[in-house]
């Protein structure tokens, strides 16, 4: 099984799945409300999923930014296929200069990748540099607590960690699709990544649990849900620059 910093294109595949759209992209729009007429810059972008679905809600601007080739290359493909006016980068958080005072700024699933509590505070200041004064960073992170006894292969995927995680605990999540491939990263405590986002220059942290789409419940059923909804492996947040 290889494991994959998100570089692998086959990651695209992993829109399909249900979980992705009915949990996913339902809870991360929600928590967005309406951005039309926004600046919206996407940290971690992959193959641009987010980027497409805030172009398509009429956000003003949207540019996306990854570290990998192989991913911005996938996003760069289906902007030519559909073009919606959205902007692809190969860019690091780290090493990104400012690139406007956005409005929202996005960054799912990019804070489990720091190694240390200095990495999770200099990426905080990285991403409030991007925002225009009241701006919003939202996010999606790995759960502290998420439920390894039950796991989650119904929703097509498995995750691996040490029981309970505590910081910097080493996470894996292995995606069923053809082929399988595993991402590993690490999992933060909520305390120390609110402590690192107030420390990077954010405010009113919010953390937001796992949210099912009416579409979702209406076409699985809401005991399908249950164990992403009660013992989620992913949690969501908003905070607002200082």
């Amino acid at each position: 099984m290889a494991h994959s910093t998100y570089e692998t294109p086959v990651y695209a595949a992993t829109a399909a799945m249900p979980v992705r759209s009915h949990i996913e992209m339902h809870t991360l729009m929600g928590l967005l409300g309406d951005v039309t007429g926004k600046s919206i810059l996407d940290v971690a972008c992959g193959y641009g999923y987010y980027s497409r679905a805030l172009a398509q809600r009429h956000a003003a601007r949207v540019l996306g930014i990854d570290l990998s080739e192989s991913l911005v290359g996938v996003a760069r493909e289906l902007e030519e296929r559909e073009r919606l006016g959205i902007e692809y980068r190969v860019l690091d958080v780290f090493d990104a200069p400012v690139l406007g005072a956005f409005d929202v700024v996005l960054a799912a699933w990019l804070l489990p990748y720091a190694t240390t509590v200095a990495e999770l505070e200099a990426m905080a200041q990285r991403l409030r540099a991007q925002l225009a004064p009241g701006g919003m960073l939202a996010g999606i992170v790995p759960s502290d607590t998420p439920d390894l006894q039950r796991n989650y292969t119904q929703y097509g995927m498995t995750v691996t960690a040490p029981d309970p995680p505590g910081d910097a605990a080493e996470y894996d999540i292995t995606f069923h699709v053809e082929p399988p491939f595993a991402i590993r990263s690490r999992i933060w405590t909520l305390p120390t990544l609110e402590r690192a986002l107030v420390a990077g220059g954010f405010r009113d942290v919010r953390w937001v649990p796992a949210q099912c789409s009416p579409e979702g419940l209406a076409e699985f059923g809401r005991e399908y849900w249950e164990p992403m909804l009660t013992r989620p492996n992913l949690v969501f947040f908003t905070a607002r620059t200082k």
